[in-house]
């Protein structure tokens, strides 16, 4: 049996060790840029965020379970206050319960897609909004369209 022992120069150990953590720090980067989608982290989950025309805002609304009428009822354009009022302010806490927050995109102009909601159990017409800005959706609720109807995120209430 052969024992060889080397002794390095210390300047030599901090440049090899230097060398070795940029390397796992660079590793560490790739990999979490490379692998972060276009996600919401909403409180029930994640789901992606990007739409590319009517089929990918259907896709949208089908990760959350909810059926359309297959087109958008109402399409407008409406741009984000500079400043939130009390009803923004209350409409963007609906938005962080979903992962979004409008105060991102303040003074911006967005597209307003509504379309008809088929499958909730209830008599009443139901619809999903859904701000979309550059293709990506920055906002939107499930709601009853009725005076005093209701408002939620987009998850279920099953």
């Amino acid at each position: 049996m052969f024992i060889v022992s080397v002794k390095p120069k210390k300047k030599t150990v901090i440049i090899v060790s230097a060398i070795v953590a940029a390397v796992i720090l660079l590793i560490i980067g790739i990999t979490v840029l490379s692998t972060a989608p276009a996600n919401a982290n909403g409180e029930k989950g994640s789901y992606s965020l990007e739409v590319d025309g009517n089929a990918g805002r259907i896709e949208f609304l089908e990760q959350f379970g909810w059926k359309t009428s297959g087109k958008a009822t109402k399409t407008e354009k409406i741009t984000i206050p500079s400043e939130f009022n009390e009803v923004y302010t209350s409409y963007n806490e609906l938005q962080k319960q979903q992962g979004l927050d409008l105060t991102k995109y303040s003074g911006e102009e967005c597209t307003k897609y509504t379309y008809k909601i088929l499958n909730y159990d209830s008599n009443s017409k139901i619809v999903a909004n859904l701000l979309v800005l550059d293709k990506k959706v920055i906002g939107g609720d499930i709601s009853e369209t009725k005076k005093d109807g209701f408002m939620q995120t987009f998850y279920k209430n099953k």
